[in-house]
Parts: C-alpha cells; sequence; structure tokens
C-alpha cells in the first residue's frame, strides 16, 4: 500500500490570521486535515511553542491560509 506523504508535519510556522488572538505566535505542524470546507480545504493542527503551565502543549487548528512558515535568517 502507498501512504501520502504529508511534509508539513514538524515544520515551525507562524499565525498570521488578521486580528486573531494568537497571531505572532510560534508552533509546530502536528496534524493536516484534508477535505475541509475552506477554500484550500486544508486545515492544521498546530501545537503551540510558548509555554502555558495551565494548558502545556496547546494545540489550535487553523485554516492552511492563516499561517506561514517560520524562516530564519542569519547575516554574515
Amino acid at each position: 500500500m502507498r501512504f501520502d506523504q504529508v511534509p508539513w508535519i514538524g515544520t515551525t510556522v507562524l499565525v498570521a490570521k488578521t486580528k486573531h488572538a494568537l497571531k505572532g505566535c510560534h508552533g509546530v505542524v502536528k496534524n493536516v486535515l484534508r477535505g475541509q470546507e475552506t477554500s484550500s480545504g486544508l486545515r492544521v493542527a498546530i501545537q503551540l511553542s510558548s509555554w502555558n503551565p495551565a494548558c502545556p502543549f496547546k494545540t489550535v487548528v487553523l485554516d492552511y491560509d492563516d499561517v506561514v512558515e517560520a524562516v530564519y535568517v542569519t547575516p554574515y
């Protein structure tokens, strides 16, 4: 059997949704949900990187279009 590979799992992303309470927060993609009723047809479950003792390992499900990949640039 052939299984579909999802290359986004484990990717660090930033929440970029306008007027969202978590905008600017970092997270790691844990799951990709296909066949959703969104413009992209995808939703992603991300685990937030910020530590909160009241809710450790918080996971949020967002539309694929509401997150961007976090790219870090180091100057020479």
